[in-house]
């Protein structure tokens, strides 16, 4: 199914991604369709609305798109809480050797 044939198939209680135009939040949020409007706006949970073709009306420059939820997605949401979780830690409680050991993981994947 093509990108305007999701669209198209979109109802109430579908779960929908769109790119979030937070700078200090994940690059996507998950939301619900609310309703289809007969003019074929799509409207999600909160009231933000896209036009047919997906792409948010705003006035906003950064315009959200809507897009499939997929693993992806779901992995990148995941990841910025992981990161926000670890940002938000006293690392002077954890002992040199634990953090030694996290330094050794992160560096692992940098080679």
């Amino acid at each position: 199914m093509n990108e305007k044939e999701w669209l198209a198939s979109l109802k109430s209680g579908d779960m929908v991604a769109y790119e979030s135009n937070s700078f200090i939040g994940p690059k996507y949020a998950i939301s619900q369709v609310d309703h289809i409007t007969p003019s074929g706006q799509i409207v999600v949970r909160g009231g933000r609305r896209f036009w047919p073709d997906g792409l948010e009306i705003t006035s906003n420059l950064r315009r959200a798109h809507l897009e499939p939820m997929s693993d992806k997605i779901r992995d990148e949401i995941h990841k910025y809480t992981v990161i926000s979780d670890l940002r938000g830690r006293d690392w002077s409680t954890v002992s040199l050797e634990k953090l030694q050991r996290i330094l050794a993981i992160i560096e692992e994947d940098e080679i």
